[in-house]
């Protein structure tokens, strides 16, 4: 896919108005509510076997995220990238919603998954950080926030993940929102986020490539010819003679 997920063509945007930094703070303030949330049930409901190991591990996982997506970049470029891009603002939303949805979940129903689901939803989040990572480390310093960003050099990137799929940080990404529900035995959380936070995903990457075709052209389309956008499928795939 593009040198980053988040390469555009065309000149950069101006700084976002007064309003959608609005809303990129009211993504700061759920992130920061949803890593409390745990923290103000956790004494307030019963002990049982797993909730520590749960809460733990989830906290875990919003440090890992917030580190990932705020402090790598800093948090005025986030701010900046994200008041420009519209779908970064909805997925922004959508993630910590769906993990608030389930650490709710699972401190309200006092009753951990079943060890093997346990081990299943691990897994699947495992394989979705991974996946995120290995993105990161072939774009490097290509990645933004926003996908209509054009500053530094840009080329467009086939290696590592992006030889398999043309979105693997938007396919990570999904992976985790499943993964990180099962571990914790949170089916309503699931449910959002399979029915909210992955079609919002895979709008931004469509949206993403309205600014990748610009930007690199014939190029970017024979490697949309090429590679499926989200599944890491090992056929070859022509959709145009």
């Amino acid at each position: 896919m593009s040198d980053t997920e988040t390469n555009s063509a065309g000149e950069k945007a101006g700084r976002p108005s007064r309003y959608v930094v609005l809303l990129f703070h009211g993504v700061t303030m759920l992130v920061a509510l949803v890593v409390l949330l745990p923290v103000a049930l956790f004494p307030v409901t019963p002990g049982f076997p797993g909730k520590v190991a749960g809460v733990i591990l989830f906290v875990a996982v919003c440090a890992e995220r917030i580190w990932a997506m705020y402090v790598r970049q800093g948090l005025a470029r986030v701010r900046d990238g994200a008041g420009r891009d519209w779908t970064a603002i909805a997925v922004g939303y959508a993630y910590p919603l769906t993990l608030g949805g389930a650490i709710a979940e699972f401190l309200l129903r006092q009753h951990a998954p079943p060890s093997g689901l346990f081990a299943t939803g691990l897994a699947v989040y495992a394989t979705g950080v991974a996946w995120r990572y290995w993105a990161f480390r072939v774009l490097r310093h290509q990645w933004h926030v926003d996908v209509s960003d054009t500053d530094g050099e840009r080329h467009l990137v086939r290696e590592g993940p992006y030889r398999l799929m043309r979105h693997p940080l938007y396919f990570g990404a999904c992976l985790e929102i499943v993964g990180i529900p099962l571990f914790l035995g949170a089916w309503g959380a699931l449910l959002f986020g399979v029915l909210v936070f992955m079609p919002l995903e895979v709008a931004r990457g469509y949206y993403e490539e309205r600014f990748l075709r610009e930007l690199f052209g014939a190029d970017y389309r024979r490697y949309a010819d090429d590679v499926w956008a989200f599944f890491p499928w090992p056929v070859r795939r022509r959709r145009r003679p």
